[in-house]
């Protein structure tokens, strides 16, 4: 970012900041970054001010989030599952060496059963849920309708705001912004809140003298779900596979909701909850809804990012630039799992805090070279020094038999299950150098080296050189017919070494 590599997270960078993104898959180009190139070159220019008049521009916008694509075709509607279950438990009886009229009427008699008894209708004592025929009993009225899927998936809220000034003269420009965002998810429980700042400032001191730095800070919050697999902890896995029955709540056999001494709805875990129900055959002592509400999954990141330079200009076609970045990041994750229900039931509540810290320094050296001889004869030429800085810091604890169950703080738990830390450093060292020469911008030769060295191996040091040549087509004169239609033709080939 802005010439110095950039460690943080592209999502921290406010895009209203951003001036340009390229993607870099030139064989010359990357080698010049030697070992860090190896996956390719991402390069983001942010926005600077201009030698104009003051601007300030602001820009608010709103919207809605939801499921953009619509889930599979799947059995929602409760009498439909409950028939469907019915004609399985039956062809398994069938299959079974038993008659029709048998395998009917044991279907009948074992559907609620094979279910936890979890009946979602009321119906007339001594009556089937489904009848010996395969239909819904028709004095059936609809005791609830809570299934997992309706509740969990929602539409959201997102709002951003971004404000910036930018200006200038013919000495100084500067850029200054911020921005603020707020995204709920459509999936209960998980929402992302961004604030970012920045303040770019370039000043031409004198003639062959120019400095600037650019300052930028965010702070992001991010509720998240859990993503692992599982019968009841992915959300898409329990919207897809369990049964539209069993509800979210508790309910009595009247079908009114059930409430505890504090006034709030209960949960049904599926160990009796819910009035006639014995165990839910999908996941016992398991709420995805309540664990969405009750478990923390947060994470709070926080990256300060700094790039100075200073340039100077000296006999004619010599420039030396010195750049150097400080770029500081802190992540503090709470991972809280509710001692009342679900996972962190057995535990008594388990809660994990950790708190991460990366710093890395970044200072190149570069002295470029750019001349044109006689006639159309171009060429330039850049050699640089450079030396990173990595160190990472990691602290993390966990405790269970927590007493408060809302509360995630590691005071509040009373069996210590571990702690840890350690600390990781390591150093990037590169000299390099580039020449480019082109003739009338038509013929172009390139080439590139780098000698890299790293802490991280034994045999620390590597070589990424690279060579390429290009053909601009259409400047020819046998292609003038084309320019009407045809902006630009050029033809290009590269070969060049990348590693890690």
């Amino acid at each position: 970012m802005d010439g110095v590599p950039f460690n943080g997270k592209i999502s921290d960078i406010n895009p209203a900041d951003i001036a340009s993104i390229s993607v870099s898959k030139d064989a010359v180009s990357n080698s010049l970054y030697g070992s860090r190139a190896a996956g390719g070159v991402v390069m983001i220019t942010t926005k600077t001010g201009r030698n104009d008049k003051l601007s300030i521009n602001f820009s608010g916008t709103w919207g809605i989030t939801q499921r953009a694509y619509k889930d599979y075709d799947m059995v929602t509607d409760p009498g439909e599952f409950y028939r469907l279950t019915w004609y399985g438990i039956r062809n398994t009886l069938w299959a079974g060496g038993n008659s029709i009229e048998d395998s009917n009427l044991g279907a009948s008699q074992n559907l609620l059963g094979e279910l936890g008894n979890y009946n979602a209708f009321i119906i007339p004592d001594g009556e089937y849920l489904v009848n010996p025929d395969g239909q819904l009993n028709p004095s059936a009225r609809l005791r609830y309708n809570d299934s997992f899927a309706d509740a969990m998936f929602r539409n959201a809220f997102r709002q951003e705001y971004n404000v910036s000034a930018s200006g200038g003269n013919d000495r100084t420009d500067y850029y200054v912004s911020m921005g603020y965002l707020d995204n709920d998810s459509y999936i209960l429980g998980s929402s992302y809140k961004r604030f970012t700042a920045r303040a770019n400032v370039n000043s031409q001191l004198k003639p062959w003298l120019k400095v600037g730095t650019n300052i930028g800070y965010s702070k992001t919050e991010q509720n998240g779900v859990n993503e692992t697999n599982g019968a009841a902890a992915n959300p898409f896995d329990v919207a897809r596979s369990w049964a539209p029955i069993f509800p979210v709540h508790a309910y009595d056999a009247e079908g009114n909701l059930k409430y505890d001494e504090n006034g709030l709805p209960i949960y049904d875990a599926g160990t009796g909850q819910t009035d006639g129900t014995t165990t839910r055959p999908t996941a016992t002592n398991q709420n995805l809804i309540a664990n969405l509400n009750e478990d923390i999954r947060r994470a709070e990141y926080n990256n300060l990012t700094s790039r100075s330079y200073i340039e100077f200009k000296f006999l004619k076609h010599f420039t030396f630039t010195a750049n150097y970045s400080y770029d500081f990041t802190n992540d503090s994750e709470t991972l809280f799992y509710t001692p009342t229900i679900g996972d962190g039931a057995s535990f008594g509540g388990r809660g994990t805090k950790g708190s991460f810290n990366t710093t890395t320094t970044n200072f190149n050296q570069i002295l470029a070279y750019s001349n044109i001889f006689r006639v159309g004869h171009n060429l330039s030429a850049k050699i640089g020094h450079e030396y990173y800085n990595y160190k990472y810091s990691y602290l993390a604890g966990q405790k269970t038999n927590f007493f408060n169950p809302t509360n995630p703080e590691l005071n509040n738990g009373g069996q210590m299950q571990y702690i840890d830390s350690y600390t990781d450093n390591h150093n990037i060292e590169g000299y390099f150098a580039m020449a480019d020469y082109d003739f009338r911008n038509r013929y172009y030769l390139s080439a590139a080296f780098r000698h890299d060295g790293t802490s991280r191996f034994l045999d620390r040091w590597g070589n990424f050189w690279s060579v390429g040549a290009a053909w601009r087509l259409s400047a020819e004169k046998f292609m003038a017919a084309t320019s009407s239609w045809l902006n630009d033709l050029k033809l290009r080939a590269s070969y060049g070494t990348q590693g890690n």
